[in-house]
């Protein structure tokens, strides 16, 4: 099928010899005069691609941009903006507003196809992780909430029935399983929508100007509450060190507790009893590092890259187990505040690192 490009621009030589050599590149190319003709055309033609001119009369580039985010318009394209030299410092503001690159005028055919190309090839792949994400989803998801219900709706229709013969420590027993059955299925849900939470940060201006702001003035007594505190809950005490630093890290208090927590918490839950859990954090060149080290565990290459994909990580897909949603927590939250995160593993252990900006 062929790609569709929508190109809007005024000046009409400009116009026709971009839809003239995109036509000749086998693209199914529609033309528009100005932002408004743009506007009205992109709804029906349904590009893969825009090409926008900044200026134009009736509606220029960025005001046309600004009309799909106040009509709510889905479109999630590539956008490359067409701009003099002269306008350059309205690009910026392209940017925040979405545009995905921009071309300076005068340009080659060789500058037009490369960055079509790119942009196409760059959203394809986009697309093609979006279908696997959804394809992992729709295998994990029915498991992972179907699983505990199930054992909360076998244990509840035991416990109602009246001339039921059961002894009391087996009423204990499923009130027990019912209980920690509606933890997991909370536990699932909690993470699910802290996860959207994250994404909807990621796609609003102000929010990400909010964060920006944020700060976390004792990130050595959060990593040692929820360190000890997941120890505890393991029984494994004695399998943890802990050596931290004070810091004042550029993240809400919130949100470095989230990181925290799931990377503890996965140290824990995919390592044996007796195995050593190391956390250290501390100031590390100009940033602040985050490391936490587990022996008895490790992880594929693999693996690691599908990290936010909602991949059961060694398990078949009719397994019960985790969606990984911890790890995409934690992957996006450190994206939302340019945190670097890598993951590394040997043939025994799995090391995480993450790398916080720091406040002066």
């Amino acid at each position: 099928m062929k790609r569709k490009i929508l190109v809007i621009e005024d000046d009409f030589d400009v116009l026709e010899n971009i839809c003239a050599l995109l036509l000749e590149e086998n693209y199914d190319v529609l033309g528009a005069r100005n932002g408004m003709e743009g506007f009205t055309s992109m709804k029906t033609f349904h590009p893969d691609l825009i090409l926008c001119d900044v200026a134009m009369p009736l509606l220029d580039g960025l005001e046309l941009l600004k009309l799909i985010h106040t009509e709510k318009i889905n479109f999630d394209k590539p956008f490359i903006f067409l701009s003099a030299k002269a306008e350059r410092e309205n690009i910026r503001e392209g940017m925040t507003l979405g545009a995905d690159d921009y071309l300076t005028k005068p340009f080659n055919r060789k500058d037009i196809l490369d960055a079509v190309t790119t942009r196409l090839n760059r959203a394809e792949a986009q697309e093609d992780r979006t279908t696997q994400l959804r394809e992992n989803v729709v295998f994990s998801l029915p498991h992972e909430i179907l699983t505990p219900l199930n054992a909360i709706y076998l244990g509840s229709d035991l416990l109602q029935e009246v001339d039921s013969s059961l002894t009391i420590k087996e009423i204990h027993e499923f009130g027990k399983l019912i209980f920690t059955s509606a933890t997991m299925l909370k536990g699932v849900f909690s993470k699910y929508i802290y996860l959207l939470e994250l994404f909807v940060i990621r796609s609003d201006a102000k929010e990400q100007e909010r964060l920006a702001a944020e700060k976390c003035n004792l990130p050595d007594k959060i990593i040692k509450q929820i360190s000890t505190y997941k120890a505890n809950e393991y029984g494994r005490e004695a399998d943890l060190t802990l050596k931290v630093e004070r810091g004042r890290l550029k993240i809400s208090d919130k949100h470095f507790s989230g990181i925290v927590r799931e990377l503890i918490d996965n140290a824990f839950k995919f390592s044996t009893q007796g195995s050593a859990i190391t956390v250290l954090g501390g100031i590390s060149f100009s940033d602040y590092l985050l490391s936490i080290s587990n022996t008895g565990s490790t992880m594929t290459g693999k693996q690691i890259s599908m990290i936010g994909e909602f991949m059961r990580f060694g398990k078949s897909k009719v397994a019960t187990g985790g969606l990984g949603l911890g790890l995409a927590i934690v992957k996006n939250t450190c994206e939302n505040y340019e945190v670097d995160f890598d993951i590394s593993s040997t043939s025994d252990s799995v090391t995480v690192n993450c790398r916080f900006k720091v406040r002066k």
